[in-house]
């Protein structure tokens, strides 16, 4: 039973997502707490993509179903940048066209962070990859801050966990496909401080997060975009040299361990 809204607007990226897209919306359409708005932002999508969210924004209308255009595929990182500047809501939230939300993650996310933290820079989710959605209830997770170091060895906040303050001056990397996520994540924590994270699993991802695909290839863009980021923030003067040295040889060590993993499953 939808009880109560929240000053909140999801952005999702679509890109020639027709037979997903749905599943997403819908999942935020269930959530206990609505939020303000669903802004679908086309990333030069087919034309099947394109009539399917429109088709949406028909069926789906509390909360309102927003649809913005673009001529050109610029990524993910500059859709979800231009849904944020089109969000009215206090605070965005952003959702994967392929992926879904647990009902209550919206309430969870209210109830534990924003209304105790309202001044909160960012928080996120667990992850479930076994996808089992609409699970009766959560109970008896724990709230975490999540310190720089700790975010600077692993990227905890998954996307469509993450929902942050909309009035932050920051966002998404246009220029980077990979990685952009993180290194957003990286910069608001560095430069302003409080994360939080909430160990139950809200987030449902319907492909593994890494390497999907069986490719390697996928593997090695992805940890490139990782060094990427860490040069950048060595750059920005976020970090210093022994620190991005240190960082630049714990990625170098995860990637050669996941090509080997990648090389087992294959044998």
């Amino acid at each position: 039973m939808k009880n109560c809204s929240v000053d909140i607007s999801v952005v999702i990226p679509c890109f020639n997502c027709k037979e997903t897209l749905e599943r997403a919306v819908e999942s935020v359409c269930r959530q206990t707490y609505l939020p303000r708005e669903i802004i679908l932002v086309d990333d030069c999508s087919d034309e099947a993509t394109r009539t399917e969210m429109r088709r949406l924004s028909e069926v789906y209308t509390s909360p309102r179903v927003l649809i913005f255009y673009s001529e050109a595929n610029r990524g993910a990182a500059a859709a979800r940048n231009r849904g944020w500047s089109e969000s009215s809501g206090e605070y965005i939230a952003f959702l994967d066209a392929d992926d879904s939300w647990h009902p209550q993650k919206l309430e969870f996310q209210v109830k534990a962070i924003i209304e105790k933290r309202p001044n909160l820079i960012g928080c996120g989710f667990d992850v479930c990859n076994d996808v089992a959605p609409y699970i009766s209830g959560v109970s008896g997770f724990e709230v975490n801050e999540i310190k720089p170091v700790t975010l600077l060895l692993k990227n905890v906040f998954p996307t469509p966990g993450v929902v942050l303050r909309a009035d932050l001056p920051f966002r998404f990397d246009p220029a980077k496909r990979y990685s952009e996520d993180y290194k957003l994540w990286l910069e608001i924590c560095l430069k302003s401080g409080a994360c939080y994270k909430l160990d139950a699993p809200l987030v449902y991802l319907y492909k593994a997060p890494f390497g999907a695909s069986g490719l390697s290839a996928d593997i090695s863009k992805a940890q490139a975009g990782e060094l990427d980021t860490y040069k950048s923030l060595f750059q920005q003067g976020l970090i210093n040299r022994f620190a991005f040295g240190c960082l630049w040889l714990f990625s170098s060590i995860k990637y050669a361990r996941r090509i080997a993993i990648r090389l087992c499953k294959r044998a």
